[in-house]
């Protein structure tokens, strides 16, 4: 069996301790920032691979280093994978979705979408473990943009006699799978609620300048017709992006302000799934998209860029940062570790491969990120707890 011998350093500025968890001359990726990858004991963390030539999905023990291979198909797409509450394993390879029992090993198909469709969203698997949420698309469409890359003609082609796009759940203990929502536009993100299956947030995809990109749908099994509310209606000057579900319930998401253009504004926006308690923090100035996670109660964020300080904007760029929500605007920063993240895509891949995508895990003490520092993606957990304590003491700028 596979043993990473797990590597420790001390980062020189904010004295957090860091451990690399994986190791070798391929890429260890971790699973998309939205999407749970901790088993519930918080001892096992699953991550994509591509030791083998190709990517496959593997458990990692955060005790012993040993590493166990999940799965051993073709075309799995790297960035599909999803754990649930119940300690499954739930991931694509674009046609299907298979079900991994983590304690078994069993791994076995449990969806296909219809011929023509390819499923190219990151899964997602409702708090209680018996859902799971995706979405697919016209094959042709959705296969040129995974291969080809970002373009300005596929981000915004419309079918208008059929839908583009189709969310889907499926319930797992009756295979059964329901359509909850289709759309003539570009779907790129699909979540659950972490309270209730009923409720999915999804976004209209467009380069983060679709007219309208978040969306809550009611997803009822009965009769009543379903209608996608969108969440927070964008000014002329904004641009929305990366939205999720803090655990509360709450949605999250930034909006970047060019109100001047040559000085534009971040900003992280809060509000309940119907649009009401809407809170916005000013993030900084003059930044670069990054990505945001929060704590359990919401109280704390983490994102891969530093937003204020005394760093130049590529060293800002370049540290993961923890924040103290106060009270609106405000918010206390303070950088937490250097992640030194290329952020390079590949030639022919539609995004880079390694993005840092930071998230708490389960004991709230630890930061989860990739990394390609050493020249191959990575995966490391940082000791947050002394930046914590200065932040909970009221220290930062």
């Amino acid at each position: 069996m596979l043993r990473f011998a797990f590597q420790r350093r001390t980062d020189p500025l904010t004295g957090v301790t860091v451990t690399q968890l994986t190791e070798g001359h391929a890429d260890h990726i971790s699973l998309y920032l939205t999407a749970n990858a901790f088993t519930s004991d918080g001892e096992h963390l699953v991550f994509a691979s591509d030791r083998t030539g190709e990517f496959q999905f593997y458990l990692l023990s955060l005790k012993t280093g040993e590493v166990q291979q999940l799965t051993n198909r073709q075309g799995v797409l790297f960035h599909s994978g999803c754990v649930s509450r119940r300690d499954c394993l739930y991931y694509s390879d674009g046609q299907a979705v298979y079900e991994v029992d983590l304690a078994s090993g069993r791994d076995e198909e449990i969806f296909r979408a219809t011929e023509g469709m390819f499923i190219a969203t990151p899964l997602s698997c409702s708090g209680d473990g018996n859902w799971v949420l995706g979405c697919y698309g016209a094959l042709d469409f959705y296969a040129r943009y995974f291969n080809s890359g970002w373009s300005h003609r596929l981000k915004y082609f419309q079918f208008y006699h059929r839908p583009l796009s189709v969310i889907f759940a499926i319930h797992v203990p009756t295979r059964q799978a329901h359509a909850v929502w289709g759309d003539h536009m570009f779907i790129s993100h699909v979540q659950f609620n972490p309270q209730t299956h009923r409720e999915v947030l999804f976004c209209q995809e467009g380069d983060f300048k679709a007219p309208q990109r978040m969306f809550v749908v009611t997803f009822d099994e009965g009769p009543r017709k379903r209608l996608a509310r969108p969440l927070y209606a964008e000014r002329d000057d904004e641009v929305v992006s990366h939205e999720f579900y803090v655990p509360t319930g709450v949605i999250g998401f930034q909006v970047k302000r060019y109100s001047d253009p040559h000085n534009p504004q971040q900003w992280h926006g809060f509000c309940r799934s119907d649009g009401s308690d809407l809170q916005f923090y000013f993030a900084g100035e003059d930044m670069v998209w990054n990505h945001l996670q929060t704590n359990a109660d919401g109280r704390i964020g983490v994102t891969d860029s530093l937003m204020v300080g005394e760093m130049g904007r590529e060293e800002r760029w370049q540290y993961l940062a923890l924040l103290r929500y106060d009270e609106p605007p405000r918010v206390t920063t303070l950088p937490l570790c250097w992640h030194g993240t290329s952020w390079q895509k590949r030639p022919g891949e539609a995004f880079a491969r390694c993005h840092p995508h930071p998230v708490f895990a389960p004991d709230q003490r630890h930061i989860l990120f990739t990394s390609d520092a050493s020249g191959h993606c990575h995966l490391y957990l940082a000791d947050a707890a002394p930046v914590l304590e200065r932040l909970l003491e009221g220290e930062g700028k």
